[in-house]
């Protein structure tokens, strides 16, 4: 895990662009996250929050265990804002506007790759959640995987300024039972946000 702070002039429509980058399939590789925030907000502040509908097209039509699979994710970011002590409420009223892509890819991989990488670095509008194969690396025989991220931006409603970004990338097992499939989308979201809310972070000179 890494983080970093936002720039003070960062806008709150400077969105960060997830790259995850396609491995051996069937290894057990923990999720990867990367997250930034701003060292300015008070995050004691937000008591609130409203989720706001996905465009994640990759994810349209996708069912896990009966449920449009945008709504099982959605839930489990819900789940977890609620375990930081913050409450559900209406976009009107919230403190936090949280805004989520996800995107589900599958592409060639070479068997001996050995770990995924994720970039949180580059800043893009609008870029939505993409993924990437990696570099070809050795002799493995390449194969195809599925690869999936997560990104997660709160924004402060009152100031309309991203204050905490975060993304979470893995390699998907679509071959697991749904309960297995909806426990692993929980731990990953629950690895992403034990990084909000971020530490104390000194005053800047």
């Amino acid at each position: 895990m890494g983080n970093s702070t936002f720039p003070r002039n960062l806008r709150g429509d400077v969105l960060a662009l997830l790259t995850l980058l396609a491995l051996a399939a069937g290894c057990n590789h923990a999720p990867k996250v990367r997250y930034q925030f701003d060292s300015t907000a008070d995050f004691s502040a937000f008591k609130t929050y409203a989720v706001e509908p996905t465009h994640s097209p990759t994810l349209d039509l996708r069912v896990l265990d009966g449920k449009p699979m945008t709504e099982v994710i959605a839930a489990s970011i819900e789940r977890q804002l609620n375990a930081k002590g913050l409450s559900k409420t209406s976009a009107a009223s919230a403190d936090l506007h949280v805004r989520w892509v996800g995107q589900i890819a599958y592409d060639e991989a070479n068997g001996d790759v050995a770990t995924p990488g994720v970039d949180l670095g580059q800043d893009k509008p609008d870029s939505g959640a993409i993924l990437d194969s990696g570099p070809a690396g050795g002799e493995g025989v390449p194969y195809e995987v599925a690869v999936g991220g997560i990104r997660v931006d709160l924004i402060a409603a009152r100031a309309n300024k991203t204050v905490w970004r975060g993304g979470v990338g893995a390699i998907l097992k679509p071959g697991d039972p749904d309960p297995k499939r909806i426990e692993r989308v929980n731990a990953a979201l629950a690895s992403l946000f034990a990084n909000y809310p971020p530490p104390p972070h000194p005053p800047r000179k």
